[in-house]
């Protein structure tokens, strides 16, 4: 079985934090003069937006819980106690 090493610098920083040596949320002033670049690779609507690419090019039909369970709660007769 492959064992999972942690890098050192990696286990420091977590100790690190831990110890509450070092904050566990960095703020905007923690990243001023810092290399850093982030990059939003994608959003809940991007994500959505390919799926629904992807249903369209597969001829494949999304399937909803809320869709299913309105469907049985039509099909109950509520009217009948128990």
């Amino acid at each position: 079985m492959n064992e999972v090493v942690i890098p050192s610098s990696v286990l420091n920083h977590l100790q690190q934090g831990l110890t509450g040596e070092r904050p566990e949320t960095l703020k905007d002033s923690d990243l001023i003069g810092a290399n850093v670049a982030n990059h939003v690779m994608a959003t809940a609507y991007k994500s959505l937006e390919a799926a629904q690419i992807m249903f369209a090019l597969k001829a494949m039909i999304p399937l909803f819980w809320a869709t299913l369970l309105l469907e049985r709660h039509k099909r109950l007769d509520l009217s009948k106690p128990g």
